[in-house]
């Protein structure tokens, strides 16, 4: 603990005092006016406890006069040797940051020189999924004592929705414009849609199973993009699906076709935005588009809200060019110290990136060789 005219600084190591500041954290998510739930207690409990139990916390929290006016919640990891900082729940969120009070300007300052200050157990910050637009929060407030290099890596894409409807369905994205085409098809064909604004307990479970089993029967079933298969994937998505956990945030959208569960969104509301997280389809039912169909009703009812933007968040994957108009980058900043060892490890990052993208350019051009020879 440290002390100064301007707070105190902590450093949270024990799963004791992480959750001892709930109803703190809680209270400062509030207060932040942010409404992402990626830096909620929620959030970073479920992961904590589902996904990465093993992880070395390294929280720092700020007061001032008593209240909690900063989080940074961090964890540690040991990687052959080398220690490497990232955000808490990096891994299963798409906008991150530290948390701060936006009336105590020098909150999340506060932060970074507290970790500057704890050199000596870190060798190596690696800050992904970080865009200013979102999360209030300037790259500059790293202190001048630490290094860092930032990249745009990621884009965001979205969908900004006008003041008027028909025109947006009638001039707006590809997909959009023939998702309520297909939304009547679907209905004709005996398709229902239903929507969950928190689920009820008794549902929780029940929500938990569709997701596993609509996601076992489409495309990402083998791959890395599934999320709700495991124990550990189902026991994080009830934690957030508890009515306590995040209200008035998760929106649920699921499709049936006979009475089957056919397809399912997880959005969030986020400030002025719908934002999708997760959804997946049932692959035998491609031809219905029920994924789409979801798409159009969440999208009609944003903007029904009064919400300007639906946002596809994190991720480049070409399908979501067909239903956006914007989009907006997401940054890594690495970030090391002015000595020998950390700057060793950062340049040997850069080197690994390097060859990481050169794999990847490689790979790409041999897939289209064989597309056009084919």
């Amino acid at each position: 603990m440290r002390n100064s005219d301007q707070g105190t600084v902590q450093l949270i190591q024990s799963d004791e005092e992480f959750d001892s500041l709930k109803t703190e954290w809680e209270e400062l998510y509030k207060t932040s006016g942010l409404g992402n739930p990626f830096l909620s207690y929620a959030w970073a409990k479920a992961w904590r406890s589902s996904l990465c139990p093993e992880s070395r916390l390294f929280i720092l929290t700020y007061r001032r006069f008593g209240k909690l006016n900063g989080i940074l919640p961090l964890r540690l990891e040991n990687r052959f040797g080398i220690r490497v900082l990232r955000f808490l729940v990096d891994g299963r969120a798409d906008y991150l940051s530290a948390l701060h009070n936006p009336s105590d300007q020098e909150s999340a300052r506060i932060l970074y020189r507290a970790l500057a200050q704890r050199q000596k157990a870190w060798d190596l910050a690696i800050f992904r999924n970080w865009n200013d637009a979102i999360l209030d929060l300037d790259p500059t407030l790293l202190p001048r004592t630490l290094l860092h290099e930032s990249e745009a890596v990621i884009p965001a894409p979205y969908l900004a929705l006008p003041e008027d409807w028909t025109e947006l369905i009638r001039s707006g994205p590809p997909m959009l414009r023939q998702s309520k085409r297909k939304a009547s098809r679907f209905a004709r064909d005996g398709g229902t849609v239903e929507l969950v604004c928190g689920a009820e307990p008794r549902m929780v479970n029940t929500i938990t199973e569709h997701f596993s089993a609509i996601e076992s029967q489409s495309w990402k079933f083998g791959t890395s993009a599934v999320r709700f298969q495991s124990e550990a994937d189902k026991r994080m998505l009830r934690m957030l699906l508890a009515p306590s956990a995040l209200p008035n945030v998760i929106e649920i959208w699921l499709a049936f076709l006979h009475e089957n569960p056919v397809a399912f969104l997880l959005n969030f509301k986020m400030a002025n935005r719908t934002c999708y997280y997760q959804g997946a389809f049932d692959k035998r039912t491609s031809k219905l588009s029920p994924g789409a169909v979801l798409h159009y009703h969440a999208i009609k009812r944003s903007w029904e809200m009064g919400l300007r933007e639906y946002d596809f968040m994190m991720g480049d994957e070409p399908w979501k060019q067909g239903w956006t108009n914007n989009e907006r980058l997401l940054q890594q900043h690495v970030v090391y110290q002015p000595n020998t060892r950390s700057s060793v490890v950062f340049r040997a990052f850069v080197m690994a990136r390097a060859a990481r993208r050169k794999l990847k350019r490689s790979a790409l051009a041999s897939n289209r060789r064989r597309n056009t020879n084919g």
